[in-house]
């Protein structure tokens, strides 16, 4: 074999070149790469003022700021990295803080708070970490060389020592660059379960990547150092006992003086719901029906009185009103006040929300208007339920939050299919509870959570096999209709209720009933589940042996 010049090569040297540049080549590829990163790059920051940060395993995709020497960090990383202690209210200009027995303003109405804890930057709002720290018990480090601030939002996770020198890398990979290096003996926080290759860990300063699984020992619990925050978080008011709620529809003084009468056969009950309070106008005005004599009889029966506050049944009836009330500061604290002080008055026990008009332009607000509440709630002993529609329905309700301040969350399992549903269908079978409860789960305790369960079902009209109508009825009423047109009835197994049908020329007509056998099994699997108790809704729609079916 000749070169290019005409000499003669051995085709051992040529072999010999090969395999050396492809062990050269493999090297290339099989060793780690020692490239490090920034940690300007890391957090992104390009100017002199930026501030970066991260917060438990996050990193927040935005940058904080340095304003006249004093850090201060951007209000949208602060309520989705950090805290949702405090609200911007931009109806009045207003931000909020809220901790137990206190709710506490800073004006911005002229872009920066008078003692510039808070102020208004290129359209951003910035609050000061030293306002953060005093006001909301957030627990943080700062760093230099990048000005950085490290934020712990957890108070357990697992902690894992370093076996061996190790770096950490900016993602799962050999050839992903190096953001710190770990020495022998050290420890970190590992942030995730890991895939076996990589785990994903934070440093003791806060810097978040990965390392190799192999580095790390054995884990164990950790605690972050996090007892500026005990005091603000707030105090929990469990019944003691699983909770067998039942809700009392009234909306008058009669009424009220029929709940001797109405719940004489009842048993097994610890807690009844009257709805006694309906938001009036957006503007805050709460029609209030509480009775002092209602709560009296409840307790010589011993139930608790949790009273509920809806926002359909009174004056305001749409989502845009719900929307314009929770919007607006001063409209809250209105009601607010009101509610609270007539709550005392009556000497009930608690106080449930039920506001069903929240849609996801709203949410945010709302989670402030249950933080409000559970302020004021404070030091009262009262009980703070709130009511949601299952997860599937209304994910955007952080209900992880609202199980932070308020001491239940009520999953309303029903409502599978309503009047405006484009078939018919269970009201609640069997799986949409199962699922409702275990989507609820996945981010409120289970001590926390009440499945509310249906005494009524849905009679169904289709005709000509298109036009569907239907209308709610009680358990009594459900077995009337059936026996009036001769129904079919008969175990469903895939909703766990008994089906009844009949047809009559071009009209069939449907119901899934709620009845013993139905409750029986939701009861199963609410228990099952480790749910907190049940609610029932609503008193007068039941069968007169369900309680017995229940209280066994």
């Amino acid at each position: 074999m000749r070169d290019k010049r005409g000499r003669r090569v051995s085709t051992s040297a040529y072999l010999a070149a090969a395999c050396v540049l492809a062990a050269v080549i493999a090297a290339a590829y099989l060793l780690p790469t020692p490239r490090r990163m920034s940690l300007r790059s890391y957090f992104g920051i390009t100017g002199d003022s930026e501030v970066g940060i991260t917060a438990g395993g996050s990193l927040s995709g935005t940058l904080g700021r340095v304003i006249g020497g004093r850090i201060y960090l951007d209000y949208e990383s602060v309520t989705k990295y950090v805290t949702r202690a405090l609200y911007y209210d931009d109806s009045e200009s207003v931000l909020i803080t809220t901790a137990p027995g206190k709710i506490g303003t800073l004006d911005l109405s002229g872009g920066t708070s008078p003692g510039e804890e808070a102020e208004f930057l290129d359209g951003v709002l910035y609050i000061s970490l030293d306002y953060l720290r005093s006001e909301t018990g957030v627990y943080a480090e700062t760093y230099e060389d990048p000005v950085r601030v490290r934020v712990e939002t957890d108070e357990t996770f697992e902690r894992a020592e370093v076996r061996k020198n190790t770096a950490v890398r900016e993602g799962p990979g050999k050839k992903r660059k190096i953001i710190a290096k770990l020495g022998k003996g050290g420890s970190v926080r590992c942030a995730d379960d890991g895939d076996g290759t990589w785990t994903k860990v934070i440093t003791e300063d806060g810097l978040i990547g990965y390392c190799a699984s192999g580095s790390l020992g054995e884990r164990t619990p950790g605690g972050a150092p996090m007892a500026e925050t005990k005091g603000y978080a707030f105090e929990k008011h469990p019944l003691g006992e699983p909770v067998n709620m039942v809700f009392h529809q009234t909306d008058n003084q009669a009424s009220n003086d029929a709940l001797s009468a109405m719940t004489a056969g009842m048993s097994g009950v610890n807690v009844i719901a009257p709805t006694w309070f309906y938001l009036d106008s957006a503007g805050g005005d709460v029609r209030d029906v509480t009775s002092a004599s209602y709560v009296q009889t409840a307790h010589d029966a011993g139930m608790q009185v949790w009273a509920v506050w809806n926002d359909f049944d009174g004056n305001v009836a749409s989502t845009e009103d719900t929307l314009a009330f929770l919007g607006n500061y001063s409209a809250r604290m209105r009601a607010e006040e009101a509610v609270v002080a007539s709550l005392a008055a009556c000497g009930a026990d608690g106080l449930n929300l039920d506001f069903e008009l929240v849609r996801e332009a709203g949410a945010p607000a709302f989670i402030e208007f249950v933080r409000e509440i559970a302020a004021r709630l404070d030091g009262t002993g009262l009980v703070l339920s709130v009511d949601n529609y299952v997860p599937t329905f209304t994910r955007y309700m952080d209900r992880g939050e609202q199980a932070k301040a308020a001491d239940y969350i009520v999953t309303m399992c029903y409502d599978e299919h309503t009047q405006g549903s484009a078939e018919a269908g269970s009201v609640s079978s069997l799986p949409f509870v199962e699922n409702g409860i275990r989507a609820t789960m996945e981010q409120v305790p289970a001590g926390q959570v009440i499945a509310a369960l249906p005494f009524f079902s849905r009679f169904w009209t289709v005709t000509g096999g298109s036009e569907i109508t239907s209308r709610a009825v009680g358990m009594n009423e459900a077995v009337r209709l059936t026996e009036e047109y001769g129904m079919a009835v008969s175990w469903d197994e895939k909703t766990g209720q008994n089906y009844a049908e009949g047809k009559e020329g071009d009209i069939l007509r449907q119901i899934w009933l709620e009845d013993g056998q139905s409750v029986r099994e939701k009861l199963t699997a609410v228990r099952s589940a480790g749910c907190a108790g049940y609610a029932w809704w609503k008193l007068g729609l039941e069968a007169g042996d369900i309680w017995g079916v229940i209280s066994n």
